[in-house]
């Protein structure tokens, strides 16, 4: 009961934020091939981009560089997104399979060091965990799994905290982070040589993480409480009452 709460307080009170619109987002040429299988559709809730990878592809990222107010003070990343194909056996942290039917890159910058972290949505594989793909003196890469496997065509909605991540699995503190300076999709099937495709939508730059009004939900909780515990006198009541009271089923 309180979880579903919570949920509910969270979704009424959205955190401050820019948000993103998936029209402005550009190749990544530096990390692109020559086939763009990304294009630009409309839903119920506005645009989304869709990405329809199908072999033999070159893989593509796409994506939008952040806002100055962001590289040093970004509190958190959302979006929404939704698998329409996954490829078979893809799991990005498998070097054998290294596909994810979805992935959303958040990007730092030191120097001449470009260390990026990317969230997927496997086919298969474990959820909350991460790996390393890459490490040297110019980039790193870090996979972190999100989801795994799951309902066909249905949104999800997800929320990150990019630079706490990136002193987790890169270490130093948040003082330390680096400029955070973009954020990129990739859908991909060349590893598993199979057809991978999904959408992503509703991407927020944060200003602050969503924050739960104790208050609010302690009052609701007793609310509900109380709520619950009338309709199971008055059920009480009523079967008491009831000339088939104490009989036998």
């Amino acid at each position: 009961m309180f979880p579903a709460l919570v949920s509910l307080l969270l979704a009424a009170s959205p955190p401050d934020g820019t948000p993103v619109d998936v029209r402005t987002f550009q190749v990544f040429k530096q990390s692109s091939g020559p086939d763009d299988y990304y294009r630009v559709e409309t839903g119920p809730d506005g645009p989304y981009l869709a990405a329809r990878y199908h072999p033999p592809f070159d893989t593509m990222v796409k994506g939008v560089e952040a806002p100055e107010a962001y590289r040093r003070h970004l509190a958190g990343l959302r979006w929404r997104w939704r698998v329409r194909a996954f490829p078979k056996g893809g799991d990005d942290c498998n070097p054998d399979g290294g596909d994810a039917a979805a992935g959303v890159f958040a990007t730092f910058k030191a120097g001449l060091k470009v260390m990026t972290i990317k969230y997927v949505w496997n086919s298969v594989g474990a959820v909350n965990r991460s790996c390393e793909l890459a490490n040297n003196w110019f980039f790193a890469k870090r996979v972190v799994v999100l989801r795994s496997g799951g309902a066909l065509d249905t949104w999800q909605t997800e929320t990150v905290d990019p630079r706490r991540d990136f002193v987790r699995y890169f270490g130093g503190t948040l003082e330390d982070v680096p400029d955070f300076v973009a954020i990129g999709v990739l859908s991909d099937g060349d590893a598993t040589n199979s057809r991978s495709e999904a959408d992503y939508a509703g991407f927020v730059f944060l200003d602050r993480l969503p924050r739960l009004d104790v208050g609010q939900a302690g009052a609701q909780v007793l609310q509900q409480l109380t709520a619950d515990a009338g309709t199971a006198d008055a059920t009480q009541s009523l079967a008491a009452k009831s000339p088939d009271a104490g009989s036998a089923p």
